[in-house]
């Protein structure tokens, strides 16, 4: 069923374990080559000493931050426990950053130091999301900048960092496109598409944004970097839009539809609606083609919605006259 809605994950949403009962994903030898594509083949194979630190002082407190960021908000004070969370997500912050790294060797310091680092980017990138949702939109862009400054696009990627950097872009291009500064938007978010286009190239399953431990499977990895791609092209298409470029809007609003069907991430009318909308265009750039099979394939998913609706009130029906049936005379 290409149709039905699937949940988008949610900032937090990979928690990491406590050291009693942490499941780590084996897939990867943390103390490998950080900037090679994970293999199978490897398994963790040395004890960290900053990975054992993370599992035993910092994974409970950021499960218990992320648990309440993500609490219905109170009507009397909506940002309460964003601000909760926030405030524990800093004290990590500072507790990680300040770890002294030691080894027995300079290349496992260095090792040490590159997974060290990117926790820090993540929960930098993480504060300043924080701070965006309770409308400190300034505050939260000097935790952007920190990752982001952090990005060289001559250095090779390292699978801890990737999707830090590409969701950090991201994020930013918002920003500046809420600013009404697009150029500036457009440099951010074509720099994330060039980070996920490295990652493609690449054949890495980067750590996902949000995760401290290796805790993901290779497939939740990928499927996250792909969610954030997607959500680029979106807000590409936005930007060209607002500066009048009709095609490149439409291309990357194109690209944003077929991406949310494949991965089964839309509301059907709403992607239908956007769909006959794209048929617009074509029609008029003199695209008969093209806008037909628009309509089809938007009239296809109405049609599925309407037919999967008329099933369940006729289930609903059938359910009702057993019950009453069923009642005692």
């Amino acid at each position: 069923d290409n149709t039905e809605k699937k949940e988008v994950a949610l900032v937090g949403e990979e928690e990491v374990g406590n050291n009693n009962g942490v499941t780590l994903n084996t897939d990867v030898n943390l103390f490998a080559d950080p900037y090679s594509s994970i293999s199978k083949e490897r398994t963790m194979t040395k004890d960290s000493r900053f990975l054992s630190f993370v599992l035993k002082e910092i994974s409970d407190r950021f499960n218990t931050a992320i648990k309440t960021a993500k609490k219905v908000p109170s009507d009397e004070r909506p940002y309460e426990h964003i601000y909760t969370a926030r405030g524990e997500i800093a004290q990590l912050l500072e507790s990680i950053s300040s770890f002294s790294l030691c080894g027995s060797s300079q290349e496992e310091i260095c090792e040490e130091k590159s997974y060290r680092d990117s926790c820090v980017l993540r929960l930098d990138n993480m504060l300043g999301e924080f701070h965006v949702q309770t409308e400190e939109t300034s505050s939260g862009c000097k935790h952007f900048e920190k990752v982001i400054e952090l990005y060289d696009s001559g250095e090779p990627l390292c699978i801890y960092s990737a999707a830090v950097f590409q969701d950090a872009f991201n994020k930013m291009g918002f920003v500046w496109a809420e600013r009404k500064d697009l150029e500036k938007a457009l440099e951010m978010l074509h720099t994330a598409e060039d980070i996920y286009k490295r990652i493609k190239k690449e054949e890495m399953a980067p750590w996902t944004r949000n995760e401290l431990v290796p805790v993901k499977s290779n497939e939740e990895r990928v499927t996250a970097f792909e969610d954030v791609y997607t959500h680029t092209l979106f807000f590409l298409a936005q930007c060209y839009g607002q500066l009048n470029q009709p095609h490149k809007s439409a291309f990357h609003v194109q690209q944003t539809l077929v991406r949310q069907y494949e991965t089964n991430q839309f509301e059907n009318l709403e992607w239908a609606l956007n769909l006959a909308a794209l048929s617009q265009y074509y029609l008029s750039e003199n695209a008969p083609k093209e806008a037909r099979q628009c309509l089809a394939c938007a009239q296809a998913v109405v049609d599925k919605t309407v037919s999967e609706k008329e099933k369940r009130k006729h289930l609903m029906k059938q359910q009702e006259k057993d019950k009453q049936d069923n009642e005692p005379v």
